[in-house]
């Protein structure tokens, strides 16, 4: 079945048996079936690594720059495949030994966007930790988060919710020792921040709430309210009443 091909565009009946058979051409037929069974001994001995000395006929005639790309190719196939299957020993062992974790199909589907629809969380953990891109969009625009809600796997929903929240609250700064004039009165006098003075005879504790000049007709020092000028004031707003 092409790349481009699908389920809709082929006119499959719901319900129906598919027999598909694996490419046979540059020794994929074993590796895809090594792959979907989880069979990491055998996966070693097929080139998936950057120092396998596995080849094929075709691999043979290539340099050695594109013996390394055709190597990542097939390590990119394996990682799709286990982490759809929920393999959770391949994959980690693919990612320790360089596979891309951005790779994607033709389709633009990466192994987060396969993991997160089966809902194998293991894996997705994995991915993320090597770098997976939460945000990264298929050919149709739908992100692993979006797929994994698509087909009801809500637990790998939320991790991946959880990972991008994470990842957004890492990147707000915060200041770690805000300017006096930013306090309000009652964060003056946090523990962790010094409010006194020390020498080698006393300590003196500072206080100091509000501006000098706020409240000052209530100061001990203020001047006396004069009682007869405010009568007059009250008077004369009556008359003119």
């Amino acid at each position: 079945m092409p790349d481009t091909s699908t389920f809709k565009r082929n006119g499959i009946i719901p319900g129906g048996t598919i027999s598909l058979r694996i490419w046979t051409h540059d020794g994929y037929s074993d590796l895809v079936k090594a792959a979907a069974e989880g069979n990491l001994t055998q996966l070693k001995c097929l080139g998936i690594t950057r120092d396998s000395s596995y080849n094929t006929p075709n691999s043979l005639r290539l340099s050695t720059e594109q013996k390394q790309e055709w190597i990542a190719s097939r390590a990119a196939v394996v990682l799709f495949i286990a982490a759809h299957r929920g393999h959770l020993g391949v994959v980690r062992f693919l990612l320790k030994n360089g596979a891309n974790v951005l790779a994607k199909t033709p389709l633009g589907n990466s192994a987060l966007h396969v993991a997160a629809a089966k809902g194998n969380c293991d894996c997705i953990t994995e991915l993320l930790a090597h770098g997976a891109q939460t945000e990264d969009t298929n050919n149709d625009g739908v992100t692993a988060l979006e797929l994994a809600r698509i087909w009801g796997q809500k637990t790998g929903a939320r991790q991946l919710f959880l990972f991008q929240w994470k990842e957004r609250a890492s990147t707000v700064k915060v200041k770690p020792h805000l300017d006096p004039s930013e306090l309000f009165a009652h964060q003056k006098f946090d523990s962790k921040l010094k409010s006194w003075r020390c020498g080698s005879q006393a300590k003196r504790y500072m206080a100091n709430l509000v501006k000098h000049t706020e409240f000052k007709g209530t100061a001990f020092g203020a001047p006396r309210k004069q009682e007869g000028a405010t009568r007059r004031k009250e008077g004369k707003s009556l008359t003119a009443k």
